[in-house]
């Protein structure tokens, strides 16, 4: 057996042993979510750093409302390692075929994507940020809790936008006005009738979601008075989400990471297949 071709089968075996094993995590939190509720809420209580969180939102809930979504991802990982790990193990054309397959649509779709965002910034724009204010819509009525977090019905959506607007310094899908607009304007909830949107929007020093304080002396002079729109940070969190990919480098490097890994599985898939064949031993 060549030195590439140990190489090919290698990569190929490792790496997809790795993904199968990560992709039963949300597979395995998925199931759980879903039929053993008890169990789940002391397995996330076990994590360090959870503690912080669950005064933002409701981690369990977070869990169940994504039980489908997580063992739908865990479940396409799942598989798609397994064909790899054991078409390189066994040798199968079959298998090796179908996981060429699965790589090749998954690279394809982000390069589409890629181009789509860089080629037609428009069409992207306009669908991304139809997107964000059509989701937006389902926080028309939430309030605030004692933190001053949006605390709205769904927990995905509250702990979305918390961080978005938090993390991202941003306020609304296109501006601090967002909140006026909605069928219950924020400055009729909670009994604060001069705040005019929620303390994430409000400006902060940098930092995490989990360690904001609605006592610190940022949001003192933002939420509590609430009357200065200055206070608000005013860009809308579409552009700061655009500006945050296009210049981010953790970003930018995850997806230069992701095209070159799928990239090399591609040529090993290839390489492992065109040399084994021409010694016939393949299944």
């Amino acid at each position: 057996m060549s030195i590439c071709n140990c190489l090919s089968k290698f990569l190929l075996v490792t790496l997809n042993l790795i993904f199968f094993v990560v992709g039963l995590v949300p597979l395995v939190v998925g199931i759980i979510a879903l039929v053993n509720e008890e169990l789940l809420e002391k397995a996330l209580k076990a994590i360090p750093g959870t503690e912080k969180i669950t005064d933002i939102v409701d981690i369990t809930e977070l869990c169940r409302n994504f039980a489908i979504a997580f063992i739908v991802l865990g479940s396409v990982i799942v598989v798609i390692g397994f064909f790899g790990f054991c078409g390189a193990c066994c040798k199968s054309r079959i298998m090796l075929s179908t996981y060429l397959g699965f790589v090749i649509l998954i690279l394809l779709a982000e390069i589409t994507l890629i181009i789509i965002a860089v080629g037609f910034p428009e069409t992207f724009n306009e669908g991304g940020e139809a997107l964000l204010e059509l989701n937006f819509k389902d926080i028309s009525d939430c309030s605030a809790n004692q933190t001053g977090y949006l605390d709205c019905g769904t927990i995905a959506n509250s702990l979305a936008w918390n961080t978005m607007q938090y993390e991202l310094k941003c306020c609304g899908p296109a501006g601090i006005s967002d909140y006026s607009k909605t069928s219950k304007p924020w400055t009729k909830r909670e009994g604060r009738e001069n705040v005019l949107a929620p303390a994430t929007c409000c400006r902060h020093r940098e930092g995490k979601l989990s360690d904001a304080n609605i006592n610190d002396n940022d949001f003192k002079t933002c939420y509590d008075p609430g009357t200065d729109e200055n206070e608000y940070y005013q860009q809308g969190c579409f552009s700061s989400l655009v500006d945050w990919a296009v210049k981010s480098p953790i970003f930018i490097g995850v997806l230069a990471g992701l095209g070159a890994l799928e990239l090399v599985l591609i040529f090993a898939t290839i390489a492992m297949m065109h040399r084994s064949s021409s010694k016939n031993s393949l299944a």
